[in-house]
């Protein structure tokens, strides 16, 4: 365990919260894309 692997520990939860972020944006955004086509 290096100082390199507490670097990693800070960044993997940035990497985690962007996925989420991007997904729930997309789940969000199929109703709004939805009712703009129908």
């Amino acid at each position: 365990m290096g100082p390199n692997s507490k670097g990693e520990l800070q960044v993997l939860p940035e990497k985690i919260a962007h996925i989420f972020k991007s997904f729930y944006e997309d789940l969000y955004n199929i109703p709004q894309t939805y009712k703009c086509n129908s």
